[in-house]
């Protein structure tokens, strides 16, 4: 018999409700003027990361950040 999971085809299925999360907060610091929880610092590190990770799979070597 097993085991079985749920087939999830995405990361925005996976992590949707921590999307919502985060669009509300940055809604919220546009709306009071105030600093948001992840800046565009973060955004851009976050891109840094997967395309590293995706260098790593295509030349299935270590890439350093």
């Amino acid at each position: 018999n097993g085991t079985t999971t749920p087939f999830i085809d995405s990361w925005r299925t996976l992590f949707a409700d921590a999307y919502l999360a985060e669009d509300i907060a940055f809604a919220q610091a546009v709306l009071n003027d105030t600093e948001p929880l992840v800046t565009g610092i973060d955004g851009k590190q976050a891109v840094r990361i997967v395309e590293a990770g995706n260098l790593s799979i295509s030349s299935k070597s270590i890439v350093r950040l």
